[in-house]
């Protein structure tokens, strides 16, 4: 395709986006080819892109190039993480002194400070940091790069070198506007639950904070349904109470509302997005109430924005011992529609539900062996799932790992995280007791120290 047709990016661009006769992306090269040049640029140094000059700076900063590098297959898989920071991230001077070339750390200003003074690393900034640490930070994984980072949010009019997220917060992605949401949790000082919600826009390097929660809740379940929706569920208030009620964000609005309740409490329950018959629906997985706390039940309740009203699904949730947290949703080659994963000693329990049949619903099974060296004796796994790749499901999974110092690059060999991806082969072939093998491949991914904190929270997005 030539400079005279155009890109097919620029038909969701702005006027000023357009190629014109006296300016070229790239000076000597049609335009066409100056923009596959940019879409090919790591989104590291997207930010600094901006800078060149005015035509770089609208092009990039427009969400249909983003748009261009996921559909031309540029885009890279970040994997966000809300965790804890560990000793050695406490108490070390160099987030990066074991492995500089695979971590760095990046700095959000708040949305209308002056980012061009912005640095992606600054020693005397880094030490300032480590003063008065955080108790959780957010990390993100590049798994296109095979790159970590520490994202830092400022407030330089407030004179905060680091701003403290809360503690439990959830982390939840809209992907078709690149933003990472930060919502609930627990203050850091106080340990209270709060109302808080901060925007994260990894384009512009920017954050800001949204409308608050109507109510201040921590450990609840909350996911994205369609472009610019967040709801929130359950969870529990000041007082420890488990909560039934509900609420939803337009991100676009900046507005809560508040939600029919649901029919029980849900502490500790999941959020999910579930692809219902027309744009999809929240789903609420398990959780307890406020005098059957630890006991997790078996049912969920799925909201209809469609209805506004709540349903219960039943025999969703089989382990009362375990946190739902370890559940994801992937839509398969083969019509599965979710899958959920719980990690014990020595295998991985992924039970999938396929789509309704003339028969009813189809339910299947899959035991996994667990990789050498993982465990869930201190915590329970954070599971996210990324789609398909090349006809495999690609699920990612943070727990506790038992491996010595030298193996995991650890400072010690106790307490620590660590991430690994399971690709699972589609297969159709099932016992007569609803079981089914499944040729699947775990791979370790590398962790560095400072990056091996207990990941509370997980979400991910192409960019």
């Amino acid at each position: 395709m030539g400079a005279k047709g155009g890109c097919p990016m620029y038909q969701y661009a702005d006027e000023k986006m357009l190629p014109t006769q006296h300016q070229q992306l790239i000076p000597g090269l049609p335009d066409d080819i100056g923009l596959e040049c940019l879409l090919r640029v790591p989104f590291q140094f997207h930010f600094h892109l901006k800078f060149v000059c005015h035509r770089w700076h609208s092009l990039i900063s427009h969400p249909s190039f983003l748009h261009q590098r996921r559909k031309s297959a540029h885009a890279e898989l970040l994997l966000c993480l809300v965790q804890a920071l560990p000793p050695s991230t406490l108490s070390s001077s160099n987030t990066c002194s074991r492995d500089e070339h695979n971590c760095s750390v990046t700095t959000l200003t708040e949305e209308g400070e002056n980012t061009e003074a912005v640095e992606e690393y600054d020693e005397k900034r880094h030490n300032l940091l480590r003063a008065s640490p955080p108790l959780y930070g957010l990390s993100v994984y590049n798994a296109t790069k095979h790159a970590w980072q520490r994202i830092v949010m400022s407030n330089r009019a407030r004179g905060e070198i680091q701003l403290k997220i809360p503690m439990f917060c959830h982390c939840v992605v809209l992907p078709s506007a690149s933003k990472l949401l930060l919502i609930g949790g627990w203050d850091p000082d106080t340990l209270e639950a709060v109302h808080d919600v901060y925007i994260l826009d990894f384009s512009s390097r920017q954050w800001r904070k949204g409308a608050p929660m109507l109510t201040a809740r921590s450990f609840f379940a909350c996911a994205s349904v369609g472009h610019s929706t967040v709801y929130v569920a359950g969870g529990h208030d000041h007082h420890k109470n488990a909560l039934p009620s509900a609420e939803v964000y337009d991100t676009v609005a900046n507005e809560w509302r508040m939600l029919p309740p649901m029919g029980e409490e849900r502490d500790e329950c999941q959020g999910l997005y579930w692809p219902g018959d027309s744009s999809g629906g929240f789903l609420v997985v398990s959780g307890y109430g406020t005098e059957s706390q630890g006991q997790f039940r078996s049912d969920a309740e799925y909201y209809d924005p469609n209805t506004e009203s709540w349903s219960r699904v039943e025999a969703v949730w089989p382990f009362p011992n375990a946190s739902p947290r370890a559940i994801a949703t992937t839509i398969s080659n083969s019509g599965h529609d979710w899958s959920l994963f719980v990690a014990g000693d020595q295998e991985a329990f992924v039970h999938e539900k396929s789509k309704k049949k003339d028969d009813g619903v189809n339910y299947e099974q899959t035991m996994v062996t667990l990789p050498h060296g993982f465990s869930t004796n201190q915590s329970s796994p954070c599971v996210n799932t990324v789609g398909l790749k090349n006809g495999r499901r690609m699920i990612y999974v943070t727990g506790s790992s038992s491996s010595p110092a030298s193996e995991c690059n650890a400072i010690d060999g106790s307490g620590r995280s660590g991430m690994y991806s399971l690709e699972m082969e589609e297969s159709s072939s099932s016992s007569s007791e609803g079981s089914r093998s499944s040729s699947c491949k775990w791979e370790r991914i590398y962790t560095p120290a400072d990056f091996s904190g207990f990941a509370y929270s997980a979400s991910c997005l192409y960019i």
